[in-house]
């Protein structure tokens, strides 16, 4: 499957709904992907069964191997998707950072779908809190190697220029045109727009910061989807799941990323301070403090924007209120930004 990874996105519609176990297993049975499934041979099982998910993705047990068998899901209805997730994580394979993968099919009832590794081991998020604790400063490192992944012509396929924080306000206004046109989310989405003067202001002055940093500094490789929920630790080291987006530019990205899904942690500040200590040991970055604080503020706005977008895609009939964290976040939004002046 080598000739894949160079393949740029293609536009489909994806499925809002996965097929029925029976048609998959028909498919595989009929296409025998990696030359093994025979019928009555595998088996298939739901391992992510949200309704409203980025994807879809069924464990597959067949001749003593297991593979993760993913296909997009409705949450994300962009061109890109698996296509360019297979060909990152075939181009990162060297560096032991994410599941290995093994095949890729262009037209699996209608759109792309793969084979990856299914990585043995504990979400993050699942640890116990005292885990999580002693795990934090090896998690720096391991994204301070990450950050390390150099150029190549396969990762620039679907590599996204990170060096500025502009194209954030426009996508914050995208979003909140959709949020405004749900009646449910309306009237949140109008208490929002009330701050993005002051947010867009805050994201002129990062933008200068970022620019002192960047002539001293290269872009570093950037993995856009470094949450806690998508770490997995594994009895040796650890493994990110999720590779469709990638970019290069702001060092403070990755790390700022997965310390903005532990915020609400009433020890976040402690453990902040330990994963900069522990990144800056391993890959020293000129104002590197200054670059991760202010990339936890643009992520402050822009999940706040996220959370009540994407509850206004997903037709979820409860209030935000309910559905969401959208009143705490509005609120710690506020309060940052008045603080900022």
């Amino acid at each position: 499957m080598r000739g894949f990874t160079f393949l740029l996105c293609v536009r489909i519609i994806f499925m809002k709904k996965a097929p029925s176990i029976p048609a998959m297993k028909k498919w595989l049975v009929e296409n025998k992907p990696l030359g093994l499934f025979s019928a009555g041979q595998f088996t298939l099982a739901d391992i992510d069964p949200k309704p409203w998910s980025g994807h879809f993705n069924y464990l597959t047990h067949v001749r003593g191997k297991r593979f993760v068998l993913r296909f997009r899901g409705p949450e994300w209805g962009e061109p890109d998707g698996i296509v360019d997730e297979y060909a990152i994580l075939s181009a990162v394979a060297p560096f032991a950072l994410g599941p290995k993968v093994y095949y890729l099919s262009k037209d699996f009832f209608g759109e792309p779908m793969m084979l990856q590794e299914y990585l043995s081991g504990t979400s993050f998020t699942a640890l116990p809190k005292k885990q999580q604790d002693r795990f934090f400063p090896a998690v720096a490192r391991f994204i301070a190697h990450l950050n390390k992944i150099p150029d190549s012509p396969a990762l620039s396929v679907c590599m996204k220029k990170m060096e500025s924080y502009a194209h954030h306000k426009e996508t914050w206004r995208t979003r909140l045109d959709e949020i405004s046109l749900n009646p449910r989310t309306k009237k949140w989405g109008e208490k929002i727009e009330t701050l993005l003067p002051g947010a867009e202001m805050m994201l002129n002055r990062f933008d200068d910061e970022l620019g002192r940093t960047l002539r001293k500094q290269k872009p570093v490789f950037i993995f856009k989807s470094a949450h806690a929920g998508h770490l997995i630790k594994l009895a040796r080291g650890f493994r990110f799941v999720n590779w469709e987006q990638i970019g290069r530019g702001d060092p403070g990205y990755t790390l700022a990323v997965f310390l903005a899904s532990l915020s609400d942690r009433p020890d976040f500040e402690r453990i902040k301070k330990r994963m900069l200590s522990a990144y800056l040991k391993e890959n020293p970055v000129p104002e590197f403090e200054a670059l991760v604080e202010a990339r936890l503020s643009e992520r402050a706005v822009s999940n706040l924007i996220w959370v009540l977008w994407n509850h206004a895609r997903a037709h979820d009939k409860r209030s935000p209120e309910k559905a969401t964290s959208v009143t705490a976040r509005f609120a710690a939004v506020e309060t940052m930004l008045n603080a900022m002046g």
